[in-house]
């Protein structure tokens, strides 16, 4: 895949899908007005927009970003808990749409995006995954009485990727010449600023990662973790940087971390053993807590859970599901505790 051209039609459907927001932006061009003003720009747009995507090259000013943190969890007065959002141009934004369409359309005819990847992509979802998980989980526990699931945090992932060696891997992919030379402009010389209430910081250099609050930048990510499972024993989903790989055999456990340690090293991604964890699910009454000895990362032991919130949902280590029902009228709550089929039924 190396090039392709848009038509002012198709830019005039993507500025007139936008929603209607007085966002903030670099340019200081909200995407309400690019809306209400689609059919006038169609034509000069789409001329810049394949101009841009001709010569390899992006505007350098499209790749400034206001930074805007969101607190994650824990305490506001530390700087870890925010995660970095980029508010980048709305024209940017429309041409990383517009590529990004074609970019999926050719990594999905190629059947070169990861199956067990469920985050970003079209048709999945949370739901999904979990449905596929929860149907594994309760194979192997009705088949071998026990399950090990680990769950694996990455460190800011979005901000560890490498700018040379995703373009090595988008070339291993097929994405070569003037396409490729763009994602590589779109990359490189970025800037941005960090905006608190109403104060701006000095303008910085950003020396890695993929831009958070971009169109491409998800896509990219998941471009850069797509092997990473490759040569691993246990059965593994992800959801964008997520990972959690399960299996009976804590031999299988113990092989893949050790994989996943060395995939790390060679991509500079990193690990948090204290936040990662490792859960036992069992049908069995005598359901104690994982083993150690399986979960090491690096040297660290991950610490053993007996519940863990996965996408939303609580899952016990001895699979049973609470549910509390609201009454209507009186806001009692009926707790009840059910065999983790009948609850899964009944949900």
């Amino acid at each position: 895949m190396s090039m392709f051209s848009f038509e002012p039609h198709s830019v005039e459907r993507e500025l007139f899908n936008l929603k209607p927001r007085i966002n903030t932006t670099p340019d200081g061009i909200p995407a309400i007005f690019l809306k209400n003003v689609c059919t006038a720009v169609a034509l000069p747009l789409s001329i810049i927009f394949n101009a841009s995507v001709l010569t390899g090259v992006l505007p350098k000013f499209w790749k400034t970003a206001i930074i805007k943190p969101i607190h994650k969890k824990g305490l506001r007065t530390d700087p870890n808990n925010f995660r970095p959002i980029s508010l980048t141009s709305s024209i940017c934004k429309t041409l990383e749409r517009l590529i990004r369409r074609n970019l999926v359309n050719y990594l999905n005819s190629n059947n070169l995006m990861n199956p067990q990847q469920f985050g970003f992509r079209s048709r999945r979802g949370t739901e999904s995954q979990l449905v596929e998980y929860q149907g594994n989980i309760l194979s192997l526990c009705n088949k071998y009485k026990s399950c090990y699931s680990v769950y694996v945090d990455f460190r800011r992932a979005f901000d560890k990727v490498s700018f040379s060696k995703l373009i090595e891997k988008l070339k291993s992919y097929g994405i070569h010449s003037n396409l490729l030379n763009w994602l590589q402009s779109f990359l490189s010389g970025r800037s941005q600023s960090v905006k608190v209430e109403n104060a701006l910081s000095i303008p910085f250099e950003v020396k890695s990662g993929v831009p958070q609050g971009s169109v491409l930048g998800p896509l990219l990510l998941l471009l850069y973790i797509n092997d990473i499972n490759v040569n691993f024993q246990s059965q593994v989903l992800l959801y964008a940087d997520d990972l959690k790989l399960f299996s009976n055999r804590e031999d299988f456990i113990a092989h893949d971390l050790e994989l996943l340690r060395i995939w790390c090293e060679k991509w500079q991604m990193d690990v948090a053993p204290e936040k990662c964890n490792i859960i036992k699910f069992s049908h069995l009454k005598s359901n104690s807590n994982p083993i150690a000895n399986c979960a090491v990362f690096n040297g660290a032991n991950i610490p053993p859970v007996t519940q863990i919130r996965d996408l939303g949902i609580i899952f016990s280590g001895n699979l049973v599901f609470m549910l509390i029902l609201h009454h209507c009228g009186n806001a009692q709550e009926d707790q009840r505790s059910l065999t983790y089929e009948h609850a899964l039924w009944n949900f």
